[in-house]
């Protein structure tokens, strides 16, 4: 019943949001040891257990959810109180209710995700060919333009030198469409923002769009640890460590109510764990065309102070000073030492990269700016930076985040 309770309630959570079906199976797996223990401490309860043990799961997994607690107990004693009564009873035992609503809930709960399972079947949108160098596209999550990170005083110049030093072109004049990575993807899948408002949307409309980020074939997508912006179908890799999925359901347990700042740093941990196993993937990638998406720089700031310390009553991915609950000028110290961790990984894998392959083409983009609070349209200013063996300047003409595929698969069909 523990785990049952916990299933529905994971179940539900994951209804609300956009995320890939796979984001939900380790929760399950992992809710079967608080289950257990908490089968052990309701076992001698006799016919009380059942809701006991309905009870203590969603205190334990969801305490915000206590006036169902209320509720169920209250039918429960009705219930008992029945069965005191033999003509009204009926046969009637305290805890069927409380089963079969969590059966009905797990079970619709469960109905409405099947329509996901289609994310894993192989529905191709267009081919990305199968001859020339190898081609690697690393959106780097958040990544603010030169220009604007000279303005909060970071000196991001030594990264672009070292860049030019391998063969790329920078492009500081690189503006994306939209503010929002989910709304950058569809119009890079597009190849064209128009029609694509610059506006988050709805839960279903982000539903929608994530049904639409599909890579040609023969590319391989490495997954961020972030559901609504995983891509759907094709050849996928997932880096492993933690998702933004079950980091929500830690910061609404009790867990994330009582000891926030035991966990952080677990869950610091594992961030850190996925970006840089996505590098190394995207380094150990076999395919002519490789798709990665990263998160950092953008916060939470992992390289630096870490989770911040308003989660979980702000959003751990939140981007702004306000919204993490830090001065501007802290902001920038931190994103400051993100950024000299985060480029130095990433010219480590490019190197590790051009020693195999010479030819490469790798692009590094942005989705959109640092969402700095500068004066401006800082948080359309994106990065991009490319090597284009061949084709040099290549995004001269058309340096946005949405025209990266079209471009390239035009230079190198």
């Amino acid at each position: 019943m523990a785990w049952l309770m916990m299933a529905a309630l994971i179940l539900v959570t994951a209804n609300e949001v956009a995320i890939p079906l796979d984001f939900v199976l380790r929760p399950l797996a992992i809710a079967l040891i608080p289950s257990i223990v908490i089968g052990l401490l309701v076992s001698t309860l006799g016919q009380l257990r059942v809701p006991a043990a309905a009870g203590l799961s969603i205190l334990v997994l969801t305490p915000a959810l206590w006036p169902a607690i209320v509720a169920l107990a209250a039918v429960e004693l009705a219930t008992w109180w029945l069965q005191r009564r033999p003509r009204l009873a009926r046969g009637y035992s305290v805890g069927r209710f409380t089963l079969v609503a969590t059966l009905v809930v797990a079970m619709v709960s469960t109905i409405r995700l099947a329509p996901l399972v289609t994310d894993y079947l192989p529905a191709a949108y267009g081919s990305a060919g199968s001859s020339g160098p190898p081609i690697y596209l690393v959106l780097v999550d958040g990544y603010p333009r030169l220009d604007s990170l000279a303005q909060i005083g970071i000196d991001n110049t030594d990264f672009v030198a070292e860049l030019d030093a391998r063969g790329f072109d920078h492009y500081p004049t690189a503006t994306s469409s939209h503010q929002w990575t989910h709304l950058t993807l569809q119009a890079l899948m597009a190849g064209d923002p128009e029609g694509i408002p610059d506006d988050p949307g709805s839960r279903d409309e982000g539903r929608t769009i994530r049904a639409s980020l599909q890579l040609p074939s023969g590319y391989v997508a490495i997954d961020p640890p972030v559901g609504h912006v995983v891509m759907r179908g094709g050849a996928q890799v997932s880096a492993g460590g933690i998702n933004d999925f079950e980091i929500g359901l830690i910061g609404a347990s009790m867990v994330g109510a009582l000891a926030p700042q035991a966990v952080a740093p677990l869950i610091a941990d594992g961030l850190r764990f996925h970006f840089e196993r996505s590098l190394e993937l995207m380094v150990a990638s076999s395919s002519r065309h490789t798709f990665v998406h990263v998160l950092p720089p953008h916060p939470p700031f992992i390289y630096a102070d870490g989770i911040s310390a308003c989660w979980p009553r702000c959003s751990i991915f939140d981007v702004t000073a306000r919204g993490l609950e830090i001065s501007k000028s802290e902001w920038a110290e931190q994103m400051g030492v993100q950024l000299r961790a985060v480029n130095a990984m990433l010219l480590e894998a490019v190197d590790k990269i051009l020693t195999e392959r010479r030819d490469a083409v790798i692009v590094l983009f942005s989705d959109h700016g640092g969402r700095m609070g500068l004066p401006g349209d800082e948080v359309h200013h994106s990065f991009l930076a490319a090597r284009t063996p061949g084709n040099a300047r290549l995004f001269d003409n058309d340096p946005h985040p949405h025209a990266v595929l079209r471009v390239i698969s035009e230079a190198y069909p």
